[in-house]
């Protein structure tokens, strides 16, 4: 895991103590927003409910792209795709070199 920039202030120690304050609150913020609510709350029971949906009687194209099934980014609400899609796409415009 490449964590870059975000060490910085440690390696420098160069930031006032509300610099600090603002750079925990940040960090704490995302672990609660982005990690708990948004993962462990949201997008991890989307995957085990749509996981318990696919059974052997399931379509074979559904069988067969299971992953993207249960990710929701085929064989979903209108709703559900959109935000699938654009969680993928935005991953990739953060993560990608």
């Amino acid at each position: 895991m490449e964590l870059g920039r975000s060490l910085e202030p440690f390696r420098r120690q160069d930031l006032t103590t509300g610099q600090w304050l603002g750079f925990a609150a940040i960090g704490l913020g995302l672990l609660l927003v982005e990690g708990i609510r948004a993962f462990q709350m949201s997008f991890s029971p989307l995957l085990i409910r749509r996981a318990k949906e696919l059974q052997g009687d399931s379509p074979v194209w559904e069988l067969l792209l299971a992953p993207f099934f249960v990710a929701g980014l085929v064989s979903a609400t209108p709703r559900r795709l959109c935000k699938s899609w654009l969680l993928v796409a935005g991953t990739d415009v953060l993560v990608g070199d």
